[in-house]
């Protein structure tokens, strides 16, 4: 019961759009998403969740630009880390990723040399 009335509130209130979700082509498929801007940070030096996975040789700085919040109905099949996803037409690579009660919260940004 309580796991039901969660996913019902998250559907009523965190992604109605008149509250928080806005309507984002993610993928070449418009759904109505959550997305907030979060701080640049240079992941090779930041940690926590935006810590980077690339190779500590490499010269590339990851930044996390946005942190997007998707249903399961509304989701692809699976998302991970250093994988592409187009939003809004920009490619953009997938920094981190966690899934709880149904709601995939992924942070996404550009990597620059």
């Amino acid at each position: 019961m309580f796991k039901d009335s969660v996913l019902e509130d998250l559907d009523e209130t965190f992604f109605d759009l008149e509250e928080f979700a806005e309507t984002h082509n993610v993928d070449g498929k418009n759904i109505d998403i959550v997305v907030t801007d979060v701080q640049f940070a240079n992941a090779k030096t930041t940690h926590g969740s935006s810590r980077s996975n690339l190779n500590p040789k490499e010269s590339a700085i990851n930044l996390n630009k946005h942190l997007l919040f998707i249903r399961d109905k509304d989701a692809r099949e699976k998302y991970t880390v250093n994988a592409m996803i187009r939003l809004d037409g920009q490619t953009m690579f997938i920094q981190t990723v966690k899934h709880t009660m149904g709601v995939w919260q992924l942070g996404i940004g550009r990597t620059q040399v």
